[in-house]
């Protein structure tokens, strides 16, 4: 069953979301999917049915300036990184923690999801969380040969922006349409030591005592190890496992950014259904 609906952050934004829900009983758990930069929650429909029929409910939404949370043209749009987390992503933990008091709340967070959820603060109401290609953004962490798309990125994507009044990745096909606001905060935070750390501080990150799975992609440039484990390494008292795969490990000859979400990886998908049906998952360490 599907249910659209449209929630109001602490600042007035409109932000649509989805609820599926399985037939019959209430599910014991929610999974809350958190999309990547510029992705649209109708990407996450086929991974958000099958969590459903397996018996759990999955919520999808989009930030705003994307989506159903879009009003009107994403020129001179008004949107930031931090609204996407403390505002966007909090109003829809506090939603969905509402909507299903006594079930486990699993943040499943794509990319750039992953590493704002600690900025949220209701963050604290995750009891579990899954991230997919999360990484911290900085660039001193990812390798020479992503070097140049990372310089290109920075320098490029604020002056481009300014030209159009929002960013066309989408025109570019190099990441997809934000906010102007948006990709110019992505780009001060590549270009600090710490990357969003040096702004925000991570006790939310710390207090998260819960367990996170973690996949990362060898064919996914925008997530390197370093990057990858820089981020999870925020995570101080979560139980890790992190699996960093080559797509031929799964049988696929290509996985990258976005294509965990896609028809196809139901092996992969049935994995974290495993691993969220363990009443004891592994504890503190990483691989």
């Amino acid at each position: 069953m599907l249910q659209e609906e449209t929630i109001r952050t602490r600042d007035g934004q409109q932000i649509g979301l989805s609820i599926f829900r399985p037939e019959g009983d209430p599910p014991d758990r929610v999974v809350l999917i958190g999309p990547g930069a510029g992705m649209e929650q109708s990407f996450y429909k086929p991974i958000a049915l099958f969590l459903v029929s397996h018996g759990m409910a999955a919520v999808t939404f989009d930030y705003r300036g994307t989506g159903r949370s879009r009003n009107g043209r994403l020129r001179h749009f008004r949107a930031t990184l931090k609204q996407w987390g403390t505002h966007d992503l909090d109003a829809v933990l506090l939603y969905v923690k509402k909507e299903f008091p006594r079930q486990e709340l699993i943040m499943l967070g794509h990319c750039l999801s992953g590493e704002i959820a600690g900025i949220a603060p209701a963050s604290e109401n995750i009891d579990r969380m899954i991230l997919v290609n999360s990484a911290l953004s900085c660039w001193r962490l990812w390798p020479r040969s992503s070097q140049p798309k990372i310089m290109l990125m920075k320098m490029l994507a604020p002056v481009v922006s300014s030209l159009y009044g929002y960013y066309p990745g989408n025109t570019l096909h190099f990441m997809r349409d934000m906010p102007k606001g948006v990709v110019t905060e992505f780009s001060n935070w590549c270009n600090l030591p710490n990357g969003l750390f040096d702004l925000f501080p991570d006790n939310n990150y710390r207090k998260l005592s819960i367990p996170i799975l973690a996949y990362s992609f060898a064919d996914d440039w925008f997530s390197p190890v370093k990057a990858v484990s820089a981020l999870l390494e925020h995570f101080k008292n979560a139980r890790i496992r992190w699996l960093h795969l080559q797509p031929s490990e799964v049988g696929k000859s290509a996985i990258g950014h976005d294509g965990f979400f896609e028809p196809g990886n139901e092996s992969l998908w049935q994995d974290m259904i495993d691993w969220i049906g363990k009443p004891e998952p592994a504890k503190g360490y990483f691989y």
